[in-house]
């Protein structure tokens, strides 16, 4: 299959990244413009608060408001631009039929790419020959009627549609339920009623403008006549809809408030800039739509508003489009979140060499804070206008103003607050204000703002300025009130033991944990709606094992009995598919609940229950009494999740079977999330995949695994006749003799280079650092198991007769952290020295994780490799709780360290590294060793700065070549992989052309959102190499990643290639320096 390679113009020129430029891709800043004072109130609103201004400038450039104005207005526009002329009569409109077409196709598919270019066709016609009604087009195709900040939404009961279909298709109550039943699908019934329904006259059919104006007056109509108003309308458009389309279905569908067609606003936006770009240019590149998908998502972060954006694009195109439109005040955009982490060593390998700041995470309500001409409004989290709920805030907020401030935009958090004790209150006495038509005079919890980041400050905004400098903004032009308003509590923090005071402090200070932010760089950029790892909460209950609770939408409730009579006594909880725009059940809760919480839970819900389950609730097995509207979402704790048969949550992504919860627990209801915010399916397998007892399953005892595993170390005795037959199988140019011996750590010296040797004869106690206890302090974690008694053996591995343990080393600093121990510097008490690498596992954590067989296969495997580019494993000993291995020590340490560092390597040590690669790669597999995990994290440097290979835990000893485990990092998975075929060798050389990539650009070139949509692009070989790239390196990697594995460029040919060649040097194993 060819690959659809694509190159971008947003990088560095090549000579840049030559000389060692080590900047990452980004869309390139621009300057940005200010807005204008609002003009005439009579014309059209583009947005109720504010307006965006004119750029001062002399460029003479229409304001948004204008390009509104003109869009409604013209008769006619160069809407190719390439010298083709779109007229359009008054008469001609868009037909709901040509849409409803539209989304039919969309819903016959699940492939990505043809999903965009669908849409992107017909977004294409409407800017052709209606641009105009492009807009309505988009709200349509996003189920919406205006910004999400309007507050407008459908959503109308089943009951009500119902009765419209039967009054405007004559069929009785009792036929279009048993319909309804059959097909799940109201729009599917209404179509089908339509279609069977006699007329004398044919429909003449729907156009968008009327849909679009009837559903926003069905959203708007109030009062004693609402409902028969609302089933008026939807007669009247049921009863036009031509029965030969799908208007009906879709009509429907639109008015329930769920299209259901597996189409996300991300396709949305790549359409609307695809279709933006190939209207003025049929004939545009790849780059140039790549570029203007780049930048409509950057735009469109900032300023979350179609009504800005679609006639902005319509005027001037993509061009300028980041000039005129830019974070405002007034309209939200989505605020950025923070990835979750289980202990503050996780911090500190994050930040590490890097300046961070810890603050309070407050148990409050994110409150997103807009000041503009004396105006204050206050938004939620999913961009809801608070201003009402919160009139107490807006009016004691200017307080905390200082009369040189203009506007801004502050983002913060607003927490229940005891005047009297001057102590923060529970986020759920939040939940007691009222939502609507608040009065200060009324209100008897008070709420205190804390705020943490400023985003925009008189006229300019601040999302590409680092933390350091917004927070710095924020307590210069802010001032403290007292009981009001302050500043989040920080320290800058740079130890364990500091972060964990401060977190304890800020438990004590009735706080949910903390927040741990980068400060400075373009990492420390606020990056709106993403979750980003440059943000870390650590919370306490994180702590206490469950690594984050998890925000579930309430479908289903079970009667309760004995004191729960009269009240639901559980409930069904479910997560959200994005892809099937469905929800899957994940657990039955009916813990954490008073009597007080049963009552209100059940006066909330009751209203919300439905006859039948929606077509979209993924059930499986779990039957509840009734079910419920997908509206209440609550955030629940776990203990732990585990497989099963009875739950559909993830079911796919990690076996057959769902993932549910273990032992949930009701926190609290979060009223500021929509049910299709609630957590993901893709989330719970990230979280299933992430938890240790996800590989607990099995039948085997612990105890006999523990036995199995102690009997499997003695039996790689190396000198044993037994010895593995794995072992006798690999091909090696040493003796017999050899190849099964474990190499003495003294005669090992004399193999190393001069300079190495002499640093391993050294005596100085700072060659290895200091020990931080880390041995001790892991064992007394571990409950049962002792620090001392080494009672194991090495393996045939002797030294003098002895058997090598703990006490004949000197343990240094800690060298990292893995899955299952800790790996330090080490001098052996011999004379001479010798310095490696010690790795302590833990026996215990090998056997809960199911990974004995895998442990032993590796030792095997590297403890017989001899590369200078490969990492030695010297021998190992154990104890009655410990497995430890020697390993060569990589003067330079983690690779990894170093691409994160600089963001992208140049082109010259980038050529170096693959050289090196290639040729350790080709060793291996001349010894039938296929490694199937190459990637950044798996690799070291040495002393030199070469290039070493150290992890095997993956890697197979395959004489057959022939292998069908999925494994490996999802980034790097080639195509044969994930699509469930055998693989071979080459599967390393898919690996080597992702690894080039990532040296050159910084990241993998599949890599997505989701692991669903990342099988999709690997799968379709579907990656942009950007323009910096230069066409040697371009063009090894087009021949490395190829979707046929015998097509790919043999490693010899990668050794000549001329990419390789430019840069090579005498020696393979010579250092990288560029």
């Amino acid at each position: 299959m060819p690959s659809t390679q694509k190159r971008v113009i947003d990088s560095p020129s090549s000579s840049e990244a030559e000389q060692g430029s080590t900047k990452e891709n980004s869309v390139k800043r621009v300057k940005k413009a200010s807005p204008v004072k609002e003009e005439k109130k009579e014309e059209k609103k583009i947005h109720p608060m504010f307006l965006p201004r004119q750029k001062k400038d002399t460029d003479d450039k229409k304001s948004v408001k204008e390009a509104v104005s003109d869009a409604a207005a013209a008769k006619k526009r160069d809407a190719a631009g390439a010298g083709t002329s779109t007229s359009t009569s008054a008469n001609d409109t868009i037909t709901f039929a040509q849409l409803a077409d539209t989304f039919s196709k969309i819903e016959a598919t699940t492939k990505r790419l043809e999903i965009a270019d669908y849409l992107t066709q017909f977004y294409r016609h409407v800017i052709l020959t209606k641009p105009e009604e492009l807009l309505m087009t988009i709200y349509l195709s996003l189920n919406r009627l205006c910004p999400d900040y309007e507050g407008l939404e459908l959503g109308i009961g089943e009951g009500l549609l119902i009765k419209a279909i039967v009054e405007s298709t004559g069929r009785t109550t009792a036929k279009v339920k048993e319909d309804f039943k059959k097909a799940g699908d109201l729009g599917t019934v209404a179509q089908l009623a339509r279609k069977n329904q006699p007329t004398m006259f044919k429909s003449k059919g729907l156009n968008v403008p009327v849909v679009f104006k009837n559903l926003k007056e069905i959203a708007t109509v109030s009062g004693n006549q609402s409902q028969a108003k609302k089933i008026g309308i939807i007669m009247k458009m049921l009863t036009n809809c031509d029965s030969a389309t799908n208007e009906a279905k879709f009509l429907i569908r639109l008015l329930e408030g769920k299209l259901r067609i597996g189409l996300a606003e991300r396709t949305v936006v790549v359409s609307l800039a695809h279709a933006i770009v190939l209207s003025r240019d049929k004939n545009a590149s790849k780059e140039e739509l790549e570029k203007g998908v780049e930048v409509v998502k950057q735009v469109y972060s900032e300023l979350p508003s179609y009504d800005l954006i679609v006639p902005a694009l319509l005027d001037g195109g993509i061009d300028d489009l980041q000039e005129r439109c830019h974070l405002t005040p007034g309209i939200p955009l989505k605020p950025m979140l923070a990835k979750p982490t289980k202990a503050v060593s996780e911090v500190l390998d994050r930040f590490e060499g890097r300046s961070f700041t810890c603050e309070y995470k407050y148990d409050g309500e994110r409150a997103q804070i807009h000041y503009h001409d004396g105006k204050v409004k206050v938004f939620s989290r999913n961009s809801e206008d608070m201003s009402n709920k919160y009139p107490d805030l807006v009016e004691q907020l200017p307080r905390a103003i200082k009369p040189e401030v203009k506007n801004f935009v502050i983002d913060s958090e607003a927490v229940a607050f005891d005047k009297q004790t001057k102590k923060i209150l529970p986020f759920q006495e939040l939940t007691r204000r009222k939502r609507k038509d608040v009065k200060v005079e009324d209100i008897t919890v008070k709420v205190h703002i804390f705020a943490f980041d400023l985003l925009y400050f008189n006229d300019k905004p601040l999302l590409h300025e680092d933390l350091t400098y917004r927070r710095k903004l924020l307590s210069e032009h802010f001032v403290q009130v007292e009981d009001e308003f302050a500043m989040a509590k920080s320290m800058e923090a740079q130890s364990t033991e500091e972060i964990q005071v401060f977190l304890e402090e800020s438990v004590k200070d009735s706080c949910e944990g903390l927040m741990v932010k980068q400060n400075q760089g373009e990492s420390a950029w606020y990056t709106p709606s993403k979750r980003s790892m440059n943000w870390l909460k650590l919370k306490k209950d994180y702590l206490a094992g469950a690594g984050d609770s998890l925000d579930l939408v309430v479908i289903g409730g079970y009667y309760g009995k004995g004191k729960r009579t009269n009240v639901y006594g559980a409930y069904l909880l479910a997560c959200y598919d994005e892809e099937s725009e469905s929800y899957q059940t994940i657990c039955k809760i009916g813990t954490g609940f008073s009597e007080e919480m049963l009552d209100q839970h059940y006066k909330l819900l009751n209203p919300l229950e439905i006859t039948m389950p929606k077509s979209y609730y993924r059930l499986g097995t779990a039957k509840p009494d009734v079910f419920f509207e997908p509206q209440a979402v609550w955030e629940v704790l776990t203990a732990d999740l585990s497989l099963s048969p009875v739950y559909t949550a993830a079911a796919g992504e990690i076996s057959e079977r769902g993932i549910s919860l273990r032992f949930p627990r009701f926190i609290r209801v979060r009223d500021d999330k929509g049910a299709d915010e609630a957590t993901t399916s893709e989330q719970v397998a990230d979280m299933y995949r992430n938890q240790a007892s996800a590989q607990k399953s099995g039948k085997a005892d612990d105890e006999d695994r523990m036995s199995n595993l102690h009997s499997q170390m003695q039996g790689l005795s190396l000198g044993d006749s037994n010895k593995p037959k794995q072992i006798q199988k690999l091909p090696s140019k040493y003796k017999p003799n050899d190849v099964n011996r474990m190499p003495n750590l003294i005669k090992m010296a004399n193999t190393l280079s001069a300079a190495q040797t002499t640093t391993h004869k050294a005596t100085n106690d700072s060659l290895i650092g200091t020990y931080d206890g880390g041995l001790e302090r892991d064992e007394e974690d571990r409950k049962g198991d002792s620090a001392g008694g080494d009672k194991g053996r090495i393996l045939d591995l002797q030294l003098r007769g002895q058997a090598w343990n703990l006490n004949m080393f000197d343990v240094g600093r800690p060298l990292g952290k893995g899955k299952f121990g800790r790996v330090y510097m080490a001098r052996t008490r011999t004379q001479p020295p010798f310095v490696v690498a010690l790795k302590c596992l833990y026996k215990t954590e090998l056997v809960e994780a199911r990974v004995e067989k895998q442990l032993r296969r590796e030792i095997e495997i590297q403890a017989n490799l001899r590369h200078p580019n490969i990492l030695r494993l010297y021998g190992f000993f154990y104890d009655q709780k410990r497995i430890f291995l020697m390993i060569e020590f990589a003067g330079k340490g983690e690779l990894y360290k170093q691409l994160n560092k600089l963001g992208r390597f140049s082109d010259k040590r980038s050529s170096r590294y693959i050289a090196q690669m290639a040729d350790a790669l080709l060793y291996l597999h001349s010894k039938h060793v296929i490694h199937r995990d190459i990637k950044p994290e798996n690799l070291l440097l040495g002393i030199n700065g070469e290039l070493k290979i150290g992890d095997f835990g993956w890697s197979v000893h395959a004489p057959g070549n022939r292998r069908t485990t999925l494994c490996g990092t999802l980034d790097y998975l080639p195509p044969e992989m994930i699509e469930g075929r055998e693989h071979t060798a080459a599967v390393d050389l898919w690996s080597l052309g992702v690894l080039a990539y990532e040296f050159l650009c910084g990241g993998p070139p599949f890599e997505e959102s989701g692991h669903s949509a990342t099988y999709r692009r690997i799968s379709r070989v579907d990656y942009s190499i950007p323009q910096h790239v230069s066409p040697e390196a371009a063009d090894l990697i087009s021949k490395l990643l190829v979707h046929e594995p015998e097509q790919r460029l043999a490693l010899e040919k990668v050794q000549t290639h001329p990419w390789i060649l430019k840069y090579k040097k005498s020696s393979r194993s010579t250092g990288v320096v560029g």
